[in-house]
């Protein structure tokens, strides 16, 4: 597994198609995250998916994130095959109505 973003409370790896955000991401770290995954993003040929299972605080932040991945998964022409949320995270998604935002299916973990 690669580390591409370690901070205090926040680490951001890949591994097999797979990007994966764990800890306690907010606002401070946001650009950060969305700098390395887009870059990660660019080395890619094949789908991904985006892991954020162990993000343990919900914040719009981990969600503006997220939506640029997205966006530069479109840029780049890469599916996306999965996302995984905290429940907490699926939460926040539903409550902020952004459901069909996310074209795949997201399951929780």
């Amino acid at each position: 597994m690669e580390t591409l973003l370690e901070r205090k409370e926040v680490c951001l790896q890949a591994e097999a198609g797979t990007l994966r955000v764990t800890g306690f991401p907010d606002f401070d770290d946001a650009a950060e995250l969305a700098r390395a995954g887009v870059s990660w993003l660019e080395s890619q040929s094949c789908a991904v998916t985006f892991d954020a299972c162990g993000v343990h605080r919900i914040s719009s932040a981990m969600l503006s994130v997220m939506l640029e991945w997205m966006r530069a998964a479109q840029r780049l022409s890469l599916s996306v095959d999965r996302i995984v949320l905290s429940e907490r995270l699926h939460e926040l998604i539903e409550l902020a109505d952004l459901s069909e935002v996310f074209p795949v299916e997201s399951e929780t973990c």
